[in-house]
């Protein structure tokens, strides 16, 4: 006949004294990351340890994963400037564009009108 009453109290001593001696693992802390290119532009935003340049970010800035920002002296700064740059006709200099169309780039030896970006 099996003796569960002294198989119990075996069994219970090996399960105290296992989680009596259990270390439990160490938390890994999260290292939230953005790597850039030589230019400080930024090319993506992990978690992952990956060959290139990157900085550590906060967890806010990670998931807002914005793109309007730029790595300078190993910081993040949010580019706060309009990016939007208009194109003006140019008598002097600029790029030689189909007269009709200015999203086709011609030769020199084709008609062209002149266009350069409007700095202001």
């Amino acid at each position: 006949m099996l003796k569960t009453g002294a198989s119990m109290d075996k069994n219970t001593q090996i399960f105290l004294d296992f989680w009596k001696s259990y270390q439990w693992p160490k938390d890994i802390a999260t290292v939230y990351k953005l790597y850039y290119d030589d230019l400080g532009k930024p090319l993506f935003y992990t978690t992952q340890d990956l060959p290139g340049n990157y900085i550590e970010i906060t967890v806010a800035d990670f998931f807002a994963a914005s793109m309007n920002v730029i790595v300078k002296n190993n910081c993040l700064e949010k580019i706060e400037k309009n990016q939007i740059r208009k194109l003006k006709p140019s008598s002097i200099a600029g790029t030689q564009c189909h007269p009709a169309d200015v999203s086709i780039v011609v030769s020199k030896d084709s008609d062209y009108k002149l266009w350069c970006v409007d700095n202001d």
